[in-house]
């Protein structure tokens, strides 16, 4: 199964994630250029089995830093993706960049 490092979030009018912003790590401290995936495609991916973790960029050591596992948590029937796995109804992946404020 892949692994994707998620660097960037969407948030919809509705104040939860929509879309994020994931790359295949290539090589150590750097990534393949990312691709925006919807949430749907997120939770499906890892209930497929597919792994993914929060990254940040790391300016005095000048390459990403891992940050924590993406779960999924359900409640009431929807899914939120998760850093911590609490039983707020919230996605909660971090303090990750906006994917409209990297244009």
């Amino acid at each position: 199964m892949a692994k994707f490092y998620i660097t960037a979030v969407r948030i919809s009018s509705n104040n939860t994630i929509s879309h994020v912003l994931a790359h295949i790590p290539n090589g150590i401290g750097r990534m393949n250029r990312g691709e925006i995936y919807s949430k749907s495609e997120v939770v499906s991916a890892i209930q497929s089995g597919h792994v993914f973790i929060t990254s940040t960029f790391n300016y005095s050591r000048g390459k990403w830093s891992e940050g924590s596992r993406v779960s999924i948590v359900n409640i009431n029937r929807v899914n939120y993706l998760r850093s911590i796995a609490d039983d707020t109804q919230t996605d909660n992946l971090g303090n990750l960049l906006l994917i409209d404020e990297l244009r």
